[in-house]
């Protein structure tokens, strides 16, 4: 009897014990979980990446001339030659005719912008022109490019030192694959351009206009230059280089 009434007791101490236990365990987790933060089931953890970007001034690259080095370093000065016409051999001097001696035709093609072609056309120098817009113009140049056959289908002109008079507005190219004296000939040269120099805007002294641009799918051997347009009045044309461009 004494026995069962000791077993009773245990028992009801471990009754005791496990109901205690079963209500302070969750209380306890209850409060340590509010002193946690908690991450929302669905939420996104975000990461920030910061990269230095490298800003790029994009230029475009302005294209090269072509070597217009002449056969035998020979250009040939021209006057009274219009498009199509035959070439009327200019001379060094300052009369009808010519060129000054110092400033003459491979000097537009010396790629040197300090350097000019003066050609003085129908008149002379110091001539009054007045009344005469007709001075240096249908003047220019030809030669035979040392590098043979070659693709050009732009142009470019520079001004001289001074007098802005003399730059020349209108300008034409015309190309040929003849040789020796048949490049004096109209006949032998195709027109590839005539139209605006790209000086009208002055572009101040010893400086280049924009490129003119035209189209022409054909390589020739030899160029011819004229002028048939001058900016004002003035006994001659005159201007540093004439520089042509295969795009």
């Amino acid at each position: 009897m004494q026995n069962r009434k000791i077993l009773g007791i245990i028992l009801l101490v471990i009754v005791a014990a496990i109901v205690t236990v079963g209500i302070l365990l969750p209380t306890t987790i209850l409060k340590k979980n509010k002193h946690q933060p908690s991450t929302p089931r669905n939420s996104k953890v975000t990461f920030s990446t910061s990269s230095a970007s490298t800003l790029t001034s994009t230029t475009t690259k302005e294209p090269d001339p072509i070597p217009t080095d002449a056969v035998q370093g020979i250009v040939y000065g021209v006057y009274n030659t219009s498009v199509g016409d035959d070439s009327k051999a200019a001379t060094p001097g300052k009369g009808i005719g010519q060129y000054i001696t110092h400033e003459s035709p491979g000097k537009a093609c010396d790629g040197n912008v300090s350097t000019k072609y003066v050609s003085f056309g129908p008149c002379s120098e110091g001539t009054s022109y007045d009344d005469d817009h007709g001075c240096g113009l249908r003047t220019g140049f030809f030669l035979k490019l040392e590098t043979g056959s070659t693709l050009v289908n732009g142009l470019r002109v520079c001004t001289a030192n001074d007098l802005l008079e003399r730059d020349p507005i209108i300008v034409s190219l015309e190309g040929s694959n003849s040789t020796g004296t048949n490049l004096t000939l109209g006949a032998s040269w195709t027109l590839l351009y005539d139209g605006p120099s790209g000086l009208l805007l002055d572009p101040g002294r010893r400086k280049c206009g924009p490129i003119q641009y035209f189209d022409n799918i054909v390589e020739y051997s030899s160029y011819r230059f004229l002028v048939s347009g001058k900016r004002r009045k003035a006994d001659c044309i005159q201007y540093s280089e004439v520089k042509l461009y295969s795009v």
